[in-house]
């Protein structure tokens, strides 16, 4: 990550850099970049892990384009080597669910707080499969390990697959915070019409489970 945020902040400190990936774009030498708008790459907010997916992902678009740049000597900046583009690519894969989930639950004309249940099943799944593939690369895993202690000591899932705890109750924890959902999400997932076929009491058969302490 340092690697890729030392890169990103060489173009985004260089205007004359940012231009010759712009005009790199849409010279024509590369053909991948014939059918889509140039851009530029983004720097992340350390603290959002949003942003971090996003400048990743638009790092790996440009990729061709910053090579090119490097190859023939047009910028003097750090170097991604292969096996670092490796480790990039799958921390993107690691923080793609949760990217996507977390931008909706910000909507301000449709419903969102009976879709916080589904959002957190759903993002501790995908750091589940990242975690357990044998793909994953040393550092993902370490990464994804630290992720999922992170989101399990915030919200206690009821079971190792992830099933949301119903308490009945606010749980409050450190700093004033509440851990485990707060029941009144849980009560407006269920009673939700778009949520029916999604939340099933032990049903693993359902796409995202509810696991109920007691109602």
């Amino acid at each position: 990550m340092g690697a890729a945020r030392m890169l990103v902040g060489y173009f985004s400190s260089s205007t004359q850099a940012s231009a010759q990936l712009i005009e790199v774009q849409v010279c024509g030498l590369l053909v991948v970049y014939s059918d889509s708008n140039p851009v530029n790459l983004i720097q992340d907010v350390k603290t959002r892990w949003w942003s971090t997916w996003r400048m990743l992902r638009r790092l790996r678009r440009l990729r061709p384009a910053i090579n090119l740049l490097i190859a023939t000597d047009k910028v003097d900046c750090v170097e991604i080597i292969p096996t670092q583009w490796v480790i990039l690519h799958q921390i993107e894969i690691t923080l793609a669910t949760m990217a996507r989930w977390q931008r909706i639950p910000e909507g301000d004309r449709f419903v969102t707080e009976s879709l916080v249940v589904i959002v957190l099943y759903r993002i501790r799944k995908a750091y589940v499969v990242v975690y357990l593939s044998e793909h994953t690369e040393p550092v993902v895993k370490n990464l994804t390990a630290i992720l999922l202690k992170d989101f399990d000591t915030r919200f206690k899932p009821a079971d190792p697959s992830g099933k949301i705890r119903y308490t009945g109750r606010p749980t409050v924890g450190t700093r004033n915070r509440y851990t485990v959902v707060h029941p009144y999400l849980v009560v407006t997932s269920l009673l939700d019409p778009q949520m029916k076929g999604h939340l099933g009491g032990t049903d693993d058969n359902a796409d995202y489970v509810l696991l109920p302490d007691h109602f």
